[in-house]
């Protein structure tokens, strides 16, 4: 990933909605989320990112290796290569019931700062899974913390839209 320059990245989540009771009474909500990185590898910035819009998630599932692996390329083709992870997005694109897809941190070798080892976090059918943290970011280790297993509950596998980015380094 040499050679290469993160231009931005910004996250926007926005949520809106508003509940009235049957006396009237209502409550309105409004909640922004906006996180805006650049290139580099301090507090909000991300300097390499791995991007599949509809990656085909298989029932065995897939460890995702974010240091040094050539399955998660990046734009130019180069193994994705991250120390340190800013951003996880997981949208599972199917949309029939009982097709979800599973996010693990493997027990023996996953990323920090996710989830605890083994735990599984099920992404349902049009589900989404966002995890964001752009100061203290989730620590990838080479061998020893650097993957995320995904896997479909489906036999036929699931299609999701991937996006991580963190510092690479490179």
């Amino acid at each position: 990933m040499a050679n290469e320059t993160v231009n931005g990245l910004t996250l926007t989540v926005r949520i809106v909605g508003r509940v009235v009771g049957s006396d009237g009474a209502a409550q309105d909500v409004d909640i922004t989320y906006e996180r805006s990185f650049t290139d580099g590898t301090g507090t909000n910035q991300v300097g390499a990112w791995f991007y599949d819009q509809t990656r085909t998630v298989a029932q065995a599932g897939e460890d995702v290796d974010l240091n040094g692996s050539a399955s998660y390329p990046d734009f130019k083709g180069a193994a994705l290569d991250l120390n340190s992870m800013a951003l996880f997005y997981c949208e599972n694109l199917d949309t029939d019931t009982g097709d979800s897809v599973s996010v693990t941190r493997p027990a023996a070798n996953g990323v920090t700062g996710m989830q605890a080892a083994s735990d599984v976090t099920t992404v349902g059918p049009a589900g989404l899974l966002l995890w964001v943290s752009p100061v203290d970011k989730a620590t990838v280790t080479a061998g020893t913390a650097d993957l995320i297993n995904l896997a479909a509950a489906d036999a036929s596998g699931s299609a999701v839209k991937l996006l991580i980015a963190g510092d690479n380094t490179t």
